[in-house]
């Protein structure tokens, strides 16, 4: 299932605009797709966006145990090429892909599954840029929990048993670990040289995926020699999908919710108007 919003202002869809593409959390298993409206209407009534024509797919995808690896990947490269494919409707040349969680392992998984076959076919990378929202780089490692802080914080700290499960899901092949370093399922595993040249990386403090993540981003920084443009930062303060749990302006998290939400914005706004 896919959802198309466009600025209101905007009035029809015409031909030759930006694509913001979005999935959903959920760790490949829950069927989540919806929850992320808050980010949506951010993007929508932002001010940095208000003369920007654009379009947001809100895009849903094949959920494990019945779906598993690669089948999300598989569908959502289907989606870019669908975008491709109609170049009367969508400016393929200005896509950012992203996502939140689980949403943004498949979109890193996706820009470097792409990226092989255009180094393959000798043209130049497809997407702009990916956004990543606390995701998941490493899924064939262990990860430590970390120091729990002895105050309630936004946000949360997934258990092991919650981790093993999605695994357990996600990964139905008769080599589960040798599917779990695939670099399309743990970008960590990837050639730099397949991601597109920007990525937008949000990780959180108190989250057992911050030390991959922050692995992530330095070999991206070291092995990128400059080519890629890594922005972004640690969340201080919050847990996994800390943005999600905080709705009242003012509480723990809020400031730190809008700084990132606007700063997609102006990712977009950059997108769009380079």
């Amino acid at each position: 299932m896919r959802h198309v919003y466009h600025p209101a202002w905007y009035g029809a869809i015409s031909n030759m605009l930006p694509i913001l593409t979005g999935f959903v959390g959920g760790g490949f298993i829950l069927k989540r797709h919806g929850r992320d409206a808050a980010f949506i209407n951010h993007l929508l009534r932002s001010t940095v966006l208000e003369s920007i024509p654009f379009i947001l797919l809100d895009s849903d995808y094949p959920h494990a145990p019945e779906y598993p690896f690669p089948a999300a990947i598989e569908d959502i490269a289907s989606l870019v090429a669908y975008v491709q494919a109609h170049p009367d409707l969508y400016d393929s040349t200005k896509l950012l892909i992203g996502g939140f969680s689980a949403g943004g392992n498949i979109a890193l998984g996706v820009s470097t599954f792409l990226g092989e076959e255009a180094i393959r076919a000798g043209k130049p990378h497809p997407i702009k840029g990916v956004v990543a929202l606390y995701p998941p780089v490493d899924l064939a490692s262990r990860h430590k929990d970390p120091v729990r802080p002895p105050h309630p914080i936004p946000g949360m700290i997934i258990p092991k048993s919650l981790k093993d499960l999605f695994d357990a899901c996600y990964f139905l092949s008769p080599d589960p670990d040798g599917e779990k370093r695939k670099p399309h399922a743990s970008p960590i595993f990837a050639d730099v040289g397949t991601f597109p040249s920007t990525i937008y990386l949000i990780t959180c403090e108190h989250d057992k995926l911050l030390a991959s993540s922050e692995e992530f981003r330095a070999k991206l920084l070291t092995e990128g020699g400059g080519k890629i443009d890594v922005r972004g930062r640690v969340i201080e303060g919050v847990g996994h999908g800390w943005d999600g749990m905080v709705t009242k302006e003012g509480a723990p998290g809020w400031k730190e919710k809008v700084e990132t939400y606007d700063e997609v914005a102006k990712l977009v706004h950059e997108l769009a108007t380079n």
